[in-house]
């Protein structure tokens, strides 16, 4: 098209030079020059003007079928890509539809909150997508003398971290049947994770075992850095020690134990509500168990932004 308008400034200088003034012809011309392809009459005049009109017709005829062409294309290819849009559109519906559903199926496996002449519990479970790489749940042991509960943690928020979750649960659960000990489960959970999971996974996981037989809490870590425990002899924040599982064959993991009472409030829970309290402050220690409670989810509310946050809440009832 520039030169289209590089032959109007010539045709005006043309114009200027032999003092042409036909009424019918200049239009035209200066129609081409500002880009307007109409024909230029008198074509068939032998002199210099007649040549020029033919010429700008030739060019103008070149130039409408260049335009028209790319016009075709033009459409074909805003066609092609409307599809593709559609396709991708419909795709990403579909997998958004199948990962809500994937985040239903995994939270209707957690257990129900309990409250009971023992103990009260409550579970908070909030994804940062749709599906979780934590999890959280519980088992009576001894005929029900026993609580054993636990939470996982796996890198990553999403389907994957989601998979390798389940996988660790059922694992967890195969321990129990075979009757391991805390520390025991926790090797040989160690052991398993190591020969199943990518060398970019971090695991972190939490057992506990309430007995209130002898009114005792045995807990042992791997990854989780803390708990929150408000009793006589225990206030705030406990840390806790444990390398990452599957990251070792010689790993380091202790059971520690302490006494439990009636009144006593234990909070275990992953990192996104842990590295929450690292900036915002912890729970307050001489609060009723539904402020605590609070606490919790109101924590997870915010770390959910960064990070999957799960967290079991007990009372001690006895």
């Amino acid at each position: 098209m520039s030169g289209l308008f590089h032959q109007g400034a010539k045709l005006q200088t043309f114009i200027t030079r032999f003092k042409i003034y036909d009424k019918e012809q200049i239009p035209a011309f200066r129609e081409q020059a500002e880009g307007r392809l109409q024909a230029v009459p008198d074509t068939d005049r032998q002199d210099e003007l007649g040549q020029l009109a033919r010429s700008f017709n030739a060019m103008a005829q070149q130039i409408t079928g260049l335009v028209e062409g790319l016009e075709q294309k033009v459409a074909e290819r805003t066609k092609a890509l409307e599809e593709i849009t559609e396709r991708e559109q419909k795709l990403r519906e579909s997998l958004h539809a199948e990962l809500m559903k994937a985040g239903k199926e995994q939270r209707s496996m957690l257990p129900p909150d309990i409250e009971q002449e023992r103990l009260a519990l409550r579970i908070i479970y909030e994804p940062s997508m749709h599906v979780s790489g934590d999890f959280c749940g519980y088992h009576w042991l001894e005929k029900g003398d026993i609580l054993f509960g636990y939470i996982i943690d796996v890198t990553g928020h999403g389907a994957a971290s989601a998979l390798q979750t389940a996988a660790i649960n059922v694992m967890i659960q195969e321990n129990l049947h075979a009757g391991f000990s805390l520390a025991e489960g926790m090797v040989e959970l160690n052991k398993r994770i190591g020969s199943y999971l990518r060398d970019d996974t971090m695991v972190a996981a939490c057992c506990f075992q309430l007995d209130f037989k002898r009114q005792e809490l045995s807990y042992i870590a791997a990854g989780i850095t803390e708990f929150f425990i408000s009793s006589a002899l225990v206030k705030g924040r406990l840390k806790t020690f444990g390398s990452f599982l599957g990251l070792s064959d010689q790993p380091e993991f202790e059971v520690l134990t302490m006494p439990i009472a009636a009144g006593d409030i234990i909070c275990f829970y992953s990192d996104g509500i842990a590295d929450q309290f690292v900036e915002a402050g912890s729970l307050p220690v001489n609060a009723a168990f539904d402020e605590v409670v609070e606490g919790v989810r109101n924590a997870a509310g915010i770390g959910v932004l960064r990070d999957d946050c799960t967290a079991m809440c007990i009372k001690i009832i006895m």
